[in-house]
């Protein structure tokens, strides 16, 4: 790939093609690691927790142990004696006929699976959609268990999920249709008229827990076992909104992402709510 791309090189040029395609093929990979590993840090850091050594220094050694692994003069003696390249007049290498033909197919299925993954994954299109899908999922997993459970709390969040999958699905066809903007203004009543919503609950059922009889949530176990996977999905989702989001400058998407964060904290909340259950305190689950 190098060498049709940049023509004959010296096996010194080689080896430092060869690692920048290495690094930068991960580069999605690690920034995500990075972000994500910011954010997780960032609060345990409120219990005193702090990584052994920064993120910095773990590339450092990562590319040092990488550049010793990649070996490309057996490499390019592999492909010498499969005919696919040569050493020319000034012993740098070039490919061959055979060499260039298959070469230049490689290229062609790069660039096909690069355009797939980005409309797959990577385009504000798509991760709309991917939105929309996940919380519908999310809304019925949570909707189903909670009315199992009797979980007030689980059941709250599966209703707000259901309501995300019908913004979600406005900002999905607002991209897709160029209103984005309109998309985006849809995302942000959304979460305005949820925090209205969310604290005249808190307050109702603050005065239910003193004045009424909580019920116990019949199976908490569950209700930690549907949240604890919504909270995953939700950081996951937070931090693949906010990558395609930034890198297409898309507001619909950060503010999607935005969301998305608040519904760890929800997540959270609820399984707190559910674990209190189990020692028999069933108050917190209302709240």
């Amino acid at each position: 790939m190098v060498l049709l791309k940049d023509g004959s090189l010296s096996l010194k040029e080689l080896e430092e093609r060869t690692f920048a395609f290495v690094y930068h093929f991960h580069g999605f990979g690690y920034s995500l690691h990075e972000e994500v590993e910011k954010k997780v840090y960032g609060f345990l850091s409120w219990f005193g927790c702090q990584p052994e050594e920064d993120y910095s220094a773990r590339m450092k050694k990562w590319r040092e142990k990488h550049e010793q692994r990649i070996d490309a003069e057996l490499e390019c003696k592999d492909l010498t004696e499969r005919g696919l390249i040569r050493l020319n007049m000034e012993n740098n290498y070039e490919l061959t006929e055979k060499g260039r033909e298959e070469a230049e197919k490689s290229a062609k299925e790069m660039e096909k699976a690069t355009i797939s993954i980005r409309d797959q994954l990577l385009s504000p299109t798509a991760a709309a959609r991917n939105t929309v899908i996940a919380d519908f999922f999310l809304a019925i997993m949570k909707l189903l268990a909670g009315f199992i459970s009797a979980s007030v709390g689980l059941i709250a969040d599966g209703a707000d999920a259901a309501i995300d999958t019908v913004s979600a699905s406005v900002v999905w066809a607002g991209i897709k249709f160029k209103k984005e903007f309109f998309g985006t203004l849809i995302i942000i009543s959304m979460m305005f008229i949820t925090a209205i919503s969310v604290g005249y609950e808190s307050a109702t059922k603050i005065v239910d827990a003193i004045t009424t009889t909580i019920l116990p949530i019949s199976i908490p176990y569950l209700v930690v076992t549907v949240e604890g996977i919504a909270l995953i999905a939700a950081a996951i989702m937070h931090f693949y909104q906010r990558y395609v989001g930034k890198s297409n400058g898309s507001l619909a998407l950060i503010s999607q992402s935005i969301d998305s964060k608040n519904h760890i904290y929800v997540a959270t909340a609820v399984i707190i709510g559910a674990i209190s259950s189990i020692f028999g305190i069933y108050f917190v689950d209302a709240l």
